[in-house]
């Protein structure tokens, strides 16, 4: 969810998969309430830095947004060590008009026979031949830190349950350039993944994958636009 979709979400009334805390200091036990709710769900998206109003919700912005950002994964996980696998927070700052909002995404749990890593086989649409430009071409799915890699992308993936299948959001960067997309994938009879991934404002491809393991080496973090400038001096 970006900024543009979380303010029309302040606009509407009715949500299953996000809700509004003020926040600006601290963490309130409220928020660990929802983050087992959402647990046992598909999942869903904590905003901080909102205030209810009698008419609806305005944003407040975070007086320490380091603060509550570092607070809230860290204390999650020390209140909640018996929490199933998948439901853990990602965190992301926003801001609306200067104004610091963190967003916490939660997923619900990734069903056993999708969670884990898979090696990326073939694409429809983008040249197999460049496929494992990068490494092996992978993409974990456990709900946790997961990533994807391949072609010339590197990649953070945010993926949640649905009801056939997983679906994913990802942001990262194609060489040095910033790209984002979404995609979903189904488990076909023969036991391979069969997908689809999109990018933003760009084509998409079908793809397989089959199911592989962690690698040794971790996958390296999508670089940024000012990486490419620093390999020339």
């Amino acid at each position: 969810m970006d900024r543009q979709d979380l303010l029309k979400r302040l606009k509407g009334h009715e949500w299953t998969d996000v809700e509004f805390k003020e926040a600006q200091r601290e963490v309130p036990k409220s928020a660990y309430e929802t983050v087992s709710a959402f647990s046992n769900t598909h999942g869903g998206w904590l905003a901080f830095g909102i205030r209810q109003m009698a008419a609806g919700y305005e944003v407040a912005g975070i007086a320490d947004a380091d603060k509550v950002q570092g607070d809230f994964p860290s204390d999650h996980r020390a209140d909640h060590q018996g929490e199933r696998a998948g439901s853990r927070p990602h965190s992301k700052v926003v801001a609306s008009c200067g104004t610091p909002i963190l967003e916490e995404t939660m997923q619900g749990q990734i069903p056993s026979k999708f969670r884990g890593w898979w090696r990326i086989v073939e694409t429809s649409q983008w040249v197999n031949d460049g496929l494992n430009l990068l490494g092996p071409a992978l993409i974990s799915l456990t709900g946790t830190a997961d990533r994807l890699r391949m072609h010339a992308l590197l990649a953070y993936v945010f993926c949640k349950p649905t009801k056939s299948g997983v679906s994913f959001n990802w942001e990262g960067a194609w060489e040095f350039d910033q790209v984002s997309g979404s995609g979903r994938v189904t488990l076909g009879k023969d036991g391979r993944l069969r997908g689809v991934i999109r990018i933003k404002d760009g084509d998409s491809s079908k793809f397989i994958a089959e199911r592989s393991v962690e690698p040794d080496e971790p996958i390296p973090s999508p670089p940024s636009y000012r990486d490419k400038w620093r390999r020339h001096w």
